[in-house]
């Protein structure tokens, strides 16, 4: 099992081996859909922290910042700039 600080995910660090390429949005969209879901952090893509208890807002914005770390490896750096 992976582990960064804060998160543990059953599966490899990478979200899909297919990167999005401004060409690909439907697969990459599935892809990405169905690890968050694999890892029971589907609301982080959905929701903001206004959802959470006011206890752990802070435990899940780390986990927030570290899923978009990895959610923006899975796409091309050309498209990073358009974020």
């Amino acid at each position: 099992m992976a582990t960064t600080s804060g998160i543990s995910f059953s599966e490899s660090l990478c979200i899909t081996s297919e990167k999005l390429n401004g060409q690909n949005y439907l697969s990459w969209l599935t892809a990405v859909e169905m690890w968050f879901l694999s890892q029971g952090h589907h609301d982080h893509l959905e929701k903001d922290d206004s959802h959470v208890p006011i206890k752990k807002v802070e435990h899940w914005k780390q986990e927030d910042f570290q899923l978009c770390a990895l959610l923006w490896q899975s796409m091309e750096p050309r498209l990073l700039m358009s974020l």
